[in-house]
């Protein structure tokens, strides 16, 4: 019942990623730029072996560093959903009601399962490149190549560090592969392609329309959208805005059901692991935000545990198991 196929698979893992991108405050630079591909190289060289050492269920210290992992990145999600809807004006007046309301509709997403909320992600796609298409659409016109050139240059190693903090959708990919009977490999890496993809077009477009102005924006991609209106008589905001919440949704809702499956297998009499999980993440949220934790770089570090040192433990002790037999 749990099972979910790789396309659904690439779905969830692109969404997950495209929502930081959708979220992010660092503006359109050729900086950014070289940050970005520097990140997607060292999160390719992460997944190798962390897709060679694919386990049915992780251990009890895992499954707790991963179930806490759950738990702080939905609240840094909810934390960016809420800083975008405040700065982008969105029709939300009462702070309290909307967090309860948000919380509600992701739990609710939860409970119907993994492959409800992997056919939502599904679904979800097809909006992406409707989203993408009118960009295009609307930044063509208004591009300036001249802008390109004219783009803040710098060392791109701290922005690709600062991206990489940004990647909390390789500890998901790590633990949805259980989920994936077949190619889960094709799927995630696949998702790192079409992120990468994404990632480098919208910059080129942010850089080519916005130019110098990028630099002042507090959301780049939602100025962007504001500044490439394809149409002359009506703006296509509203495109944005809806994107942007459903793909939250479905990344605050993935943490939730993920960070309840680590809860339940902790502690398998637990009668209620996902409404412990939604607790957990408002709580991680309401945290963060006092401390100030919205960007760190103990993400990145967490991350590195996750998908980098624990696999390459597990291959090592693999190695050990096979060498005394092979003797």
């Amino acid at each position: 019942m749990n099972k979910i196929r790789s396309g659904q698979l690439f779905a969830i893992l692109f969404l997950i990623r495209s929502f930081s991108l959708l979220c992010t405050d660092i503006p359109f630079s050729a900086r950014q730029l070289g940050g970005a591909l520097l990140s997607a190289m060292l999160q390719g060289l992460v997944l190798i072996p962390l897709l060679r050492t694919r386990v049915p269920t992780p251990s009890a210290p895992a499954a707790g560093l991963f179930g806490l992992f759950f738990l702080a990145w939905g609240g840094h999600c909810f934390l960016q959903l809420w800083g975008v809807a405040a700065g982008v004006t969105f029709p939300v007046h009462n702070k309290l009601f909307g967090a309860l309301l948000l919380t509600a509709v992701c739990l609710y997403g939860v409970m119907l399962g993994i492959r409800a909320l992997a056919r939502s992600a599904t679904l979800l796609l097809p909006l992406f490149g409707v989203a993408l298409a009118v960009l295009i659409l609307g930044a063509w016109r208004k591009a300036e190549p001249e802008n390109l050139y004219a783009a803040a240059a710098g060392s791109p190693f701290a922005a690709a560090w600062q991206d990489f903090c940004e990647c909390g959708w390789l500890p998901c990919a790590a633990y949805l592969c259980r989920f994936t009977p077949f190619h889960p490999r094709r799927a995630v890496y696949g998702a790192l392609l079409a992120q990468l993809g994404s990632a480098v077009l919208v910059s080129l477009l942010g850089m080519a329309v916005l130019g110098r102005v990028g630099s002042l924006a507090e959301y780049p991609f939602f100025t962007l959208g504001a500044f490439s209106q394809p149409f002359a008589t009506q703006r296509a905001d509203a495109v944005y805005v809806v994107l942007f919440t459903l793909i939250g949704t479905i990344t605050i809702a993935m943490q939730l059901y993920l960070a309840g499956s680590c809860i339940a297998g902790l502690f398998p009499r637990f009668p209620y692991p996902f409404y412990a999980a939604a607790a957990g993440t408002l709580l991680a949220a309401w945290g963060m935000h006092s401390a100030g934790l919205l960007h760190s770089w103990l993400y990145g570090v967490w991350i590195l545990l996750l998908c980098g040192v624990l696999p390459l433990v597990q291959l090592l002790k693999k190695g050990a198991q096979r060498a005394p037999s092979c003797s």
